[in-house]
């Protein structure tokens, strides 16, 4: 690693080295030169809102990153997972067996729980409009304009829970000068994968338009369950949106935008057993202590009944027949299920009041719902299985005021946000029925986040090349909790006994019952708090070249405190967590040279981190609590390099390169003594490479066009559970084949996706620290081919 970060920072060095004056020449202005096109040798511009207002994506001194349409669809990204194939830094990882969440990771920062207490470390925006939750954030890009991913702490201009960066979606405008218009496109592929999708563009008058989409996305699981023979990891997808967009005058633009998403996970998720360790369950004092679940696991007792679903019963197995089964295969014999469904309405008013003031309202409405049953421990033995229901709505609204003064030399902007939600968190674990007194464990929690915001920010032009921005936020959070944790004994399973609370007991006991079950309204707690913090930014940049911008910045970001919704162990872990807070130091290298023809950025970060959220197991009493505390300071630093050179028309070639040294200066286990500073970070890589190529070529009938992308990651981390508590670490490699053929309005395309055949782990859920003995693994899909065809009209 240390080899490729001297590579790395050699190649910058050499690269500020040359005399940029010479080599850098202004591309013609306005070049907007389509992708899809061979008649131009330049790189056509990319137009970002990164800071509130439209600029070139090279002129903005920060590090981001920008997928358009034409990149979208020619790296064949068919959902959120795959963006991290084109961004560097990005990773996205997921919650053990919720695949319509989305943990995103930029820099190392990173949420590990899509509860209602947890806010998230990457903020995701759409059209504007940030998303609270990372339940049902997981998405299929289609009909999109842009993606714009800003890296390192953006706590003036976004907010909260933004301290790794920002994902902004911009869905495309309805267009009334387009027409109608739109296009028809389907597909077809490996395991029956069939997707059918649309574009309506309405024009309604020379002022208002509107716009549909639609598409539908179904195929037969990609895992093999060897118990039953069935397949697991379906999908059934839907989506529709629609779009109006009102322009009564040239100063008033207005776009409301509906979608209803509803993705659903057929038999699944699949839970691969990885690892089983039965050696300290029986050991006296540990978390169980129970010698009969160690028995019961050797396969040396009787049939038991399912503590859940079904009503016969199963022989023991062999543990280790279902060890290393192929990456494709699970044994499990359990089909569970995740059902989601979102709804979201976004508004954007942009107003010019005149002297070169403009205002903009935004408004957002969301809700979304996830019901999921699912496998833990990967064994036909059900030895951990669970239901959850997650759910939430949410609201928002932010006002901007944007304008420019001293003779056009400043540009400000400011504002203020508000933002409110409602949601709730139902989990149900059940055990093995074996163990006395321990066969149900029930967290349920109703939670009301508040969030309020002002904020202001400028850049100055001290000179004709050289720039001042500074940026202030002040946001303040309220938040509450209703927690109602229980354990349920099921000797009998058609009458469940109460065995205890986890909880505090005697607070706020007048509740209502929130799980409907034996126990629930005396274990009915609730918490309150109020936080409130300063997010911050300055920078300078430098224009040294025409096309070359040089810059330094400071920044502070801030992800919002909460509550322990897991808490156990009769209430010892139900103390609530801090905000933690991110200082990140970032230089960049932004350049166009060789007349247009190549881009070249670079980016340095060093990053420092206090009160960091990490998420903790603690055995005590019989019982297993997962709690989040404040248990840790860190330091972060690395490199990104994105280059995209056009040697020719016909001919694209572009790669990026990240690195990631990340460490604990502390961090104390749950107990409050054991070290875990040596622990290495969830989610993330040392390093990320991608490569890309893109060639075409015009015919007598049309064109060609050929894309070959390849992706390779050094030393991820899936575990849900730092290293030191049976994670691990893999390398892994894709590489994506795309070949398209257009005749007149008809597009044909053929395509490989992961073509290396690389099965991986996208998330770990390790259960040797609990004691339970099993640890497994969701993987990703392997090879798959495809064929599609698209109408435009």
């Amino acid at each position: 690693m240390k080899t490729c970060q001297g590579l790395l920072l050699g190649c910058a060095y050499a690269a500020l080295a040359c005399p940029l004056s010479a080599i850098a020449q202004t591309a013609p202005t306005g070049v907007q030169a389509s992708p899809n096109d061979a008649t131009t040798e330049t790189i056509a511009d990319i137009v970002v809102t990164a800071r509130k207002k439209e600029e070139r994506l090279q002129n903005v001194p920060l590090a981001i990153t920008a997928l358009t349409t034409a990149s979208l669809e020619s790296r064949s990204i068919t959902s959120s997972l795959d963006l991290q194939q084109s961004v560097p830094s990005l990773q996205i990882g997921q919650i053990p067996n919720a695949a319509l969440s989305s943990l995103p990771s930029i820099r190392g920062q990173v949420q590990t729980e899509s509860l209602i207490s947890v806010d998230p470390s990457v903020g995701t925006y759409v059209n504007n409009v940030y998303v609270g939750r990372t339940d049902g954030a997981a998405f299929n890009p289609i009909d999109i304009q842009r993606i714009e991913v800003v890296k390192g702490p953006q706590g003036t201009l976004f907010g909260r829970n933004t301290t790794g960066g920002a994902i902004s979606v911009f869905t495309n405008r309805p267009d009334p000068e387009a027409g109608l218009s739109g296009w028809l496109a389907g597909g077809y592929g490996t395991f029956n994968r069939v997707d059918l999708s649309g574009v309506l563009n309405v024009p309604l008058s020379d002022t208002l338009a509107a716009r549909f989409v639609g598409q539908y996305v179904n195929s037969d699981g990609y895992i093999r369950d060897i118990i039953d023979g069935k397949t697991r990891d379906g999908r059934d997808d839907w989506l529709g949106r629609a779009s109006l967009r009102w322009q009564p005058s040239k100063d008033l633009d207005v776009l409301v935008v509906y979608e209803h998403y509803r993705p659903r996970v057929l038999n699944g998720p699949a839970s691969r057993l990885r690892a089983f360790d039965a050696t300290n369950l029986a050991a006296p004092g540990g978390p169980i202590g129970l010698a009969a679940l160690e028995t019961f696991l050797q396969g040396t007792v009787g049939p038991v009944p399912l503590p859940i679903g079904g009503s016969g019963v199963r022989p023991n197995p062999d543990i280790a027949t279902y060890l290393n089964t192929a990456r494709d295969q699970i044994a499990s014999g359990e089909a569970g299920f995740i059902n989601g469904r979102v709804q979201s309405v976004t508004a954007n008013i942009d107003y010019k009041l005149g002297d070169g003031v403009s205002a903009k309202l935004i408004y957002g409405w969301r809700k979304f719902s996830d019901d999921r049953q699912y496998d833990l421990d990967g064994t036909p033995a059900l030895i951990v299985s669970a239901s959850a229901q997650f759910g939430g709505e949410q609201h928002s609204v932010e006002g901007q005021l944007l304008g420019q003064a001293f003779g056009e030399k400043l540009d400000w902007v400011t504002g203020a946000y508000y933002f409110t939600e409602t949601g709730f968190n139902n989990t149900q674990n059940f055990f093995l029925p074996l163990i006395a007194g321990f066969n149900q464990a029930d967290n349920n929690a109703a939670g009301r986040n508040k969030s309020y915001a002002l904020f202001a920010q400028g850049t100055f032009e001290l000179t004709s090349r050289l720039r001042l921005t500074g940026g202030l936020r002040h946001t303040w959070d309220e938040k509450s909790i209703a927690i109602s944790n229980f354990t349920l004994g099921f000797n009998n399973p058609a009458a469940p006994v109460f065995i205890r609370c986890e909880i505090p007991q005697g607070i706020d006991v007048d509740g209502p019952d929130p799980a409907g079950q034996p126990g629930s309204t005396q274990c009915l707690g609730r918490q309150s708090r109020k936080f409130g913090y300063f997010s911050y930014l300055a920078s300078l940049d430098y224009r040294l070249a025409d096309d070359v911008l040089g810059y330094a910045k400071i920044s502070q970001a801030t992800r919002g405190g909460g509550f322990n919704v897991r808490a156990g162990r009769n209430g010892v872990d139900a103390a609530p967590f801090n905000p933690e807070t991110i200082r990140e130091i970032e230089v960049g290298l932004k350049s166009t040279l060789l007349g247009g023809k190549l881009r070249l950025n670079l980016a340095g970060f060093y990053t420092k981190g206090s009160d960091l959220q990490v998420t903790q197991q603690i055995a005590s009493g019989g019982s297993i609590s997962t709690l989040i505390q404040n248990a840790a300071k860190a330091t972060f630093k690395g490199v990104e390099v994105e280059a995209t050179w056009r040697p020719t028309k016909r001919l694209t070639l572009d790669g990026s390169l990240a690195t990631l040294a990340a460490h604990y200066d502390r961090y104390l286990d749950g107990d409050g003594v054991t070290d875990l500073s040596s622990s290495q970070f969830r989610f993330t890589s040392d390093a990320q490479l991608s490569e890309g190529i893109t060639y075409r070529m015009p015919t007598r009938f049309g064109s060609l066009a050929f894309f070959a992308n390849g992706y390779h990651v050094f030393n991820y981390r899936p575990a849900s559970e730092p290293l030191t508590k049976g994670g691990r670490q893999i390398d892994y490699t894709i590489v994506n084949l795309r070949a398209e053929a257009a005749i007149g309005p008809v597009t044909l395309a053929m395509l490989l996706k992961n073509a290396t055949d690389d099965q991986h782990s996208v998330a770990d859920f390790n259960f040797l620290r609990q004691a339970l003995g099993t640890s497994t693994e969701n993987v990703t899909i392997g090879r798959t081919w495809g064929a599609e065809v698209k109408w435009r009209f």
